[in-house]
């Protein structure tokens, strides 16, 4: 994304966040390039996350701690450089299917939230090696199974209060 681009976008995100540009700027990180590689929104008392942080593909952190979210725009599943994503404290429901485009991640954390279920998606996170899902109200029959077939990528795996860790490779 080119550097005006790149700040019309981040002008539309403000307003759309409810943000000046200044207050976002400060809360963004800027390569050598002019791309915004992360983004600190989290305390904010979001309760969405607008459609328009698609426009930010080369973003690698998003940390959205401590909002007041329940769901997450489709558009989340666009940021495919991200590599870390923070969504502890908030009042999620469900991760949308487009979680699994999200194939560069290493770090998700949802715990503490309101997630009952899992999308099967979450399987495709091939690279994923910390997953907090905990404190939720889990409710999904399939939840062990999914996540059996996310150990071997996992080296840690936060599920109730505890951390679970485990090797690369065991079985």
């Amino acid at each position: 994304m080119s550097r005006q681009r790149n700040r019309d976008a981040l002008k539309v995100l403000a307003y759309k966040l409810g943000l000046s540009t200044a207050e976002l700027e400060e809360r963004a990180r800027v390569d050598g390039a002019g791309e915004i590689r992360r983004l600190f929104l989290s305390n904010l008392g979001l309760a969405t996350l607008p459609a328009e942080i698609g426009a930010f593909a080369q973003l690698q952190h998003l940390h959205l701690n401590k909002n007041l979210l329940r769901e997450l725009p489709p558009e989340i599943g666009q940021l495919r450089s991200l590599t870390l994503l923070g969504l502890k404290r908030n009042q999620l429901m469900a991760l949308p299917p487009e979680i699994g485009s999200l194939t560069n991640l290493t770090l998700l954390d949802v715990g503490d939230n309101q997630l009952m279920r899992l999308p099967v998606e979450i399987e495709l996170l091939q690279h994923l090696q910390l997953l907090d899902l905990s404190h939720n109200p889990w409710e999904d029959p399939d939840l062990p199974e999914k996540m059996r077939k996310l150990l071997p990528r996992c080296s840690i795996l936060r599920v109730g209060g505890d951390a679970l860790s485990f090797e690369r490779g065991f079985s």
